[in-house]
C-alpha cells in the first residue's frame, strides 16, 4: 500500500496506532521512515525529489505477498542502500523498498506498524532533511500501545528511560525486536555476569526471562516467583516437598537460597559460593573455631565432600540434617578398617554396632556422638571426654570421666551398696574391688567391649593383655542372681547378690 499525506490521517492516527501487536517499543526516533508529502502546497506532487528516483521508491504493490504481516520476500536481492534524499519525496512514497529500509519487509522479526506499512502510527511528516519525529516523549510512545511498565513495586531502569536500550523499535532477526539473541546478550550490555566453571541452567539457556521480568515486578531483582526461596521453588520443587515432609530444616533456606548458593555462576559445584566447608563455616564460626584448634581432626570433615559427607544441605528427617540415623552415616565409612593420621587402624564396626547381641545404649539408639565428637576433638577416638584407654591404672575419678558422663560415679566411688550395679557379691560391690585401686586398677575396657557384645552386660570375650599381644580369655558366664568368669590363668571367681559368695564354686554353676 501507499502512504496517505498527513493531514488526511489526523483524525485517524489514534485508531492506527491501537492495531499495533508487536512487542518491542519506539523510543527518541528522530529520523526514519516517514513515506508522507507535505502537500501540494508546498511542492508538486508529481515532482521528482530531489536526490530519490523512482526505481528506489518502488510502490508498496511491488513486495510479494504471503510473507510475515502480510509481506513477502523481494522479487529481487536487496541492492545498496541509496543515497539519504536531500530533498521532499513525492505523496504516495512508500518508506520499504528494495534500496530503501529493505530489510523492513524481510526481517524475521517485524514490528506491527512497519509490517502493516504504517509509519504514520508513530512518525509525523518529514520536517526536513528526511526527518519524520516520532508523535510522543521517549516513553509515552511506546506506553501508548504497550502497557508493560508503572503499575509495580520494582521497575526495570531501561523501562523509564528507554525502551530502545534493549528492543530495535522497527525489525529485529530476535524475538520480541530485541537488539541481542539470546536475551542474556541483550542483557549481558548492562549486566556483566562472568561465566564460570558451573553455569545455572537458566543463565546457560541463554534466557534470563526464565528468573527476571523483563519491564516490572513485585519482587527485587525483578524476580518472578517472589522473594526468597519460593522464586527457586519455581523450577526446584523436590526442595520445597522435602521442606515440607522434614521437620528439620537448615534455617538459611527458609530465608534466602542466596545465602548459599550464586544464582548465576561459580565456580564451585551446586552453585555455592564458595567450597562446601567454607560455605558452611562462614556461618557455624565457632565451629571453625574450635575445628582449627582441637589436635585429632575427623577425616570426613577434611577429605572429600567435606560437611556433606555427613549433613544434607536443605531438609532432612533426622536431627543435624544428618540423611540418615546417626549411627547409619558413620557406618558410611567405618564399615570397613581405616588407618587414622598417627597410624592406628580402627577396625570394622558394623560388626559390633549391628550384628551384637548386646549393645551399649548410645549404639541402641544410634548416637555416637554421645562419646565422639565428629568434627574433631583434643582426645584420641574423638572422644569427647577422658577415657582410660590402658588395661590397668590408677584409680583416678577423671580417667572414667566418659563414662560418667550417663553412669554414676558412685558406683565405682561405694564399697557397699545394693542397688548401683548389679555387679555385686551381697552388698560387696564389685566394681569398686575391681577399680578403685592405687596399683592395677582395671578400667571399663578391661571387661566390656564398649560398643557391642555378644555377651551380657556387653562383656568382653577377651582383651589384649597390658603390654602383650595376647589376647586375654574372660569366660564370663551369667546365672539368673549373679555370674562367674576365669580369666586368663587365674582360679574361677563368682558372685552372688542374694548368696554372697565365701568360697569357690562348683563348676555346674548356672
Amino acid at each position: 500500500m501507499t502512504l496517505r499525506p498527513h493531514r488526511r490521517l489526523l483524525a485517524g492516527r489514534e485508531a492506527t496506532a491501537v492495531v499495533v501487536i508487536a512487542c518491542c517499543a519506539l523510543l527518541g526516533q528522530t529520523t526514519g521512515c516517514g513515506g508522507r508529502g507535505r502537500g501540494a502546497k508546498e511542492r508538486n506532487s508529481s515532482a521528482q525529489a530531489a536526490g530519490a528516483s523512482t526505481d528506489h521508491y518502488l510502490p508498496a504493490s511491488s513486495a510479494q505477498p504471503g510473507a510475515r504481516g502480510g509481506l513477502g520476500p523481494l522479487a529481487r536481492p536487496l541492492p545498496p542502500p541509496a543515497p539519504k534524499p536531500t530533498g521532499f519525496l513525492p505523496l504516495g512514497t512508500s518508506c520499504v523498498t528494495p534500496e530503501c529500509h529493505g530489510a523492513y519487509a524481510v526481517a524475521p522479526h517485524i514490528h506491527g506498524p512497519v509490517a502493516k506499512r504504517s509509519c504514520e502510527s508513530c512518525h509525523a511528516d518529514d520536517v526536513g532533511g528526511h526527518k519524520y519525529p516520532v508523535f510522543r516523549d521517549p516513553i509515552g510512545m511506546c506506553s501508548f500501545c504497550h502497557v508493560v511498565a508503572g503499575t509495580k513495586s520494582h521497575q526495570h531502569k531501561p523501562v523509564t528511560q528507554s525502551c530502545t536500550s534493549c528492543h530495535n523499535p522497527h525489525v529485529s532477526d530476535a524475538k520480541f525486536l530485541l537488539k541481542a539473541e539470546p536475551i542474556d546478550r541483550s542483557c549481558a550490555a548492562c549486566h556483566r555476569v562472568p561465566w564460570k566453571r558451573y553455569t545455572h541452567s537458566a543463565l546457560a539457556s541463554g534466557d534470563c526471562s526464565l528468573c527476571h521480568q523483563a519491564h516490572q515486578s513485585d519482587n527485587r531483582m525483578l524476580l518472578i516467583g517472589g522473594t526468597g526461596p519460593e522464586h527457586c521453588f519455581l523450577c526446584h520443587e523436590g526442595v520445597r516437598e522435602a521442606i515440607a515432609a522434614s521437620p528439620y530444616v537448615h534455617k538459611p533456606l527458609r530465608e534466602q537460597c542466596t545465602g548459599c548458593h550464586d544464582p548465576h555462576a561459580t565456580d564451585f559445584e551446586h552453585q555455592l559460593k564458595a567450597p562446601l566447608d567454607q560455605s558452611c563455616l562462614s556461618c557455624h564460626k565457632k565451629l571453625r573455631e574450635r575445628m582449627q584448634k582441637v589436635a585429632y581432626h575427623h577425616g570426613a570433615v577434611t577429605t572429600g565432600r567435606t560437611c556433606a559427607n555427613c549433613h544434607t544441605g536443605h531438609a532432612s528427617s533426622h536431627a543435624s540434617l544428618l540423611p540418615q540415623r546417626m549411627d547409619e552415616v558413620c557406618l558410611r565409612c567405618h564399615d570397613r578398617p581405616i588407618t587414622t593420621e598417627d597410624g592406628r587402624v580402627i577396625a570394622d564396626m558394623r560388626p559390633e554396632l549391628k550384628e551384637s547381641k548386646y549393645r551399649h545404649g548410645p549404639v541402641r539408639s544410634g548416637q555416637c556422638s554421645a562419646c565422639h565428637d565428629a568434627h574433631g576433638e583434643d582426645r584420641r577416638m574423638l572422644l569427647r571426654r577422658p577415657f582410660a584407654e590402658t588395661f590397668y591404672a590408677p584409680f583416678d575419678v577423671g580417667n572414667f570421666a566418659l563414662c560418667f558422663g550417663c553412669h554414676s560415679s558412685e558406683m565405682v566411688l561405694l564399697d557397699k551398696t545394693v542397688e548401683l550395679t548389679s555387679f555385686r557379691n551381697g552388698q560387696d560391690n564389685l566394681h569398686y574391688r575391681h577399680v578403685y585401686r592405687d596399683r592395677k586398677g582395671r578400667t571399663c575396657r578391661t571387661c566390656h567391649e564398649i560398643h557391642g557384645s555378644n555377651l551380657p552386660k556387653h562383656m568382653a570375650s577377651e582383651v589384649p593383655f597390658e603390654g602383650s599381644d595376647w589376647p586375654l580369655p574372660i569366660r564370663f558366664e551369667k546365672t539368673q542372681t549373679g555370674g562367674r568368669c576365669s580369666p586368663g590363668c587365674h582360679n574361677p571367681a563368682a558372685y552372688d547378690r542374694n548368696r554372697p559368695v565365701t568360697r569357690p564354686i562348683a563348676e555346674d554353676v548356672k
